[in-house]
Parts: structure tokens; sequence; C-alpha cells
């Protein structure tokens, strides 16, 4: 999803619901080794620049042996992921083989473009994915890599014609327009510094402070996390204003404040203990359900907010790579949660784009 900058927070709209309902994974990881990098295509069902896992590249553009190195990252993260992350990982995809089928081939069809990522180190970002959960969650939600080969910095100087944050050597590709198939190499916005042009450095975020959004550095683990733009990381709660591990499901939570509860649940208000989401599937309400309970759609559905009193909404069938979209993601409409396409492609200028969209050379 070519953007120029990066996911953007406010405590002003929903700020215990949004987070609970709208798990993204973020593009730097899509492009399997882009930091917190944004400005760049986050879709793509695959198959378009490569034949599949199995391949030994060569073609298209993908060195020999790019594809299998895209597979050897996903054919770890897949299974990591499904397990530290299930509400997210199901939303997305239905299985672990479709994940590793689909995203070696983005992988593949993205991190090699002219001064992006190598086979060298993708191998290396293989080797080095391990087997605990916070690692990987904060690399697939804050863009902090795994290890320095999972975001090796591109060679594409401030200025050049880019298509992915991972080509360039200051880590964002902006894009200016809605419908560009270019955009332009700049540097990351350091933690304090303004995030309405520019990805943030990996470990913080860009979050809207009165209408003008600046990079905040997450609150690490034991510390403070009292001020309004204070967040902890992914693998973290505010719990009694300091960044604690979450509340598993089941535990006492607090409903009217931050509930501590972990991925995957919320602080159900009629129990005060964090319960698990439910899941929807098309034409089923989602969101916040008559009942109280909130919902997210499944895989191959997006939820259409229908009550904005309530904050009701309805599963409806996600839209395809090239399929018109009524979501963009430059507009206020916000009728959606999250991006309305099937993953990985986004919805960007009224259709949902994959990387063969964004060709810049």
């Amino acid at each position: 999803m070519p953007r120029s900058v990066g996911p953007i927070h406010t405590r002003a709209w929903l700020p215990l619901l949004m987070p609970i309902l709208m798990p993204v994974l973020p593009i730097a990881v899509l492009a399997c080794g882009d930091g917190n990098a944004s400005s760049q295509s986050a879709g793509g069902s695959g198959g378009t620049a490569t034949a599949g896992a199995g391949g030994g590249g060569g073609t298209g553009g993908i060195p020999a042996g790019g594809v299998d190195a895209c597979h050897a990252v996903w054919a770890k993260t897949c299974p990591l992921w499904e397990q530290c992350d299930p509400v997210s990982f199901h939303q997305k995809l239905p299985d672990q083989a479709t994940c590793v089928t689909t995203m070696t081939d983005y992988c593949a069809a993205t991190i090699y473009r002219p001064g992006g990522s190598t086979v060298a180190h993708e191998l290396a970002c293989a080797d080095a994915i391990g087997t605990e959960c916070g690692p990987l969650l904060r690399w697939l939600d804050e863009g902090i890599p795994i290890a320095e080969d999972c975001a090796p910095p591109g060679s594409l100087p401030d200025g050049a014609k880019c298509t992915y944050g991972l080509q360039c050597q200051g880590g964002t590709c902006s894009y200016e327009d809605v419908g560009d198939y270019c955009g332009t190499c700049k540097a990351r916005a350091e933690a304090g510094a303004y995030c309405g042009n520019a990805a943030c450095v990996p470990g913080s975020e860009c979050v809207d402070q009165g209408g003008v959004a600046f990079c905040v550095a997450y609150v690490e683990a034991g510390q403070s996390c009292a001020a309004p733009e204070a967040f902890c990381h992914v693998d973290q709660a505010c719990i009694g204003d300091i960044c604690s591990p979450p509340k598993a499901e089941g535990e006492s939570c607090n409903a009217s404040g931050l509930s501590g509860c972990a991925r995957g649940t919320y602080c159900n208000d009629s129990t005060a203990k964090c319960t698990a989401l439910g899941t929807a599937a098309v034409d089923e309400p989602c969101a916040v359900l008559p009942n109280g309970t909130i919902a997210v759609c499944e895989y191959g559905a997006a939820c259409k907010i229908t009550n904005f009193d309530t904050y009701t909404g309805t599963c409806v069938p996600a839209p395809k790579e090239k399929e018109a979209c009524a979501l963009d993601v430059y507009t206020d409409g916000f009728d959606f949660i999250g991006n309305p396409c099937l993953f990985p492609s986004v919805c960007w200028g009224g259709y949902c784009r994959g990387p063969s969209f964004f060709e810049c050379f």
C-alpha cells in the first residue's frame, strides 16, 4: 500500500476498540525486510512474478535462489505468526500452507527490486527467526526487525524513484498522490519529528497529537505509559500506567480504560474479564454485536460499519486484487475496519492493488 506515513494512532476516536478490531500486518514485513518504511505496495495475491515457493528464481528480476530464500523466511514466520497472533492471522489467511505460498510469492515480487534486499540477506533473516512471540510481533506490527538482515538498508539515495521503502537508503518511499506508480526515496522521521510525509524509524509510532502527527518512541517494559501518546510494545500492555505483560483470557480487566488484555481478547463490559474475540462469516454482524460482545470477520470477509452509533457492522465479501474497493486509504470515510481487500492486496485509488500495479522500473 503506497503511503507516505506510518500508521497514525489517535486515542480520540474509538480508542479502546480500534486496536482490537484492526490488527494490521505492516507493509514492512509484507516486503520481507523493510523495517518501518511505509510508502510502498502492501498488496499482491502472489503468482504474478514467481512460479511458487519451489522455484529457484532467476526470472522476472528475481535473482537465482530468490524464491527459495523468501520461502525460507515465511516457512518459519507463518507457523509462529499463527501461534502468536491467531486472530489476526486467520483474518488474513486461511491456513499456514496458504500463508507460506502467498507470502513467498509476494516477498519474491517485491524485495529484489533495484536497491532492495539480496538472497544472502533473506537466508540470514530466515536463520535469525526464532520461536519467541515478542520479537516476531514487534517485527510484524512495529517494523522492528528480528535481525539486521531482515531489514537491510536500501541503496537508492534520497530523491531517487522507488516503489518500496526497502529500496531506499533512508527507508521511506514517499507517494504524494493516490494512483502514483512511483514514489521518491526519503529519510525516515526520527522520534519526536513530524511524520505527516514520512515513515517513523523502527521503534517509534506516528501518533496524532492535536491534529499534527509526530513520531513517538514505544515505551519499554516496566516504564510509564500514563501519557495519552504513550504506547507499549505490541507484546506488552499498559496496566496500572506501566508497560507490563498482558492479561490472559479469563483474567480481570478494566472495562472503562486501557484493558491490558492480550491480543485476540478484549475486556468484556459485562464480566470485566478478558474475553476471546468472536469471529463472523459473510452476512453476519461484526464489530460490536447487539449483545455487547465483539467479533471480527474471518478470512475472505471485511467488516463494513452500518451503524456508527452502536459501532456495529456486517461482514461482506472482501474484493480481490484488481477488483473495485469502496475505501481509499487517503479518505476519511472509515466505513470499513482496516483494509477491505482480500489480503495481501490493499485498496488504493479505488481498486485492490497488488505489487504488479506499483511498477516504477
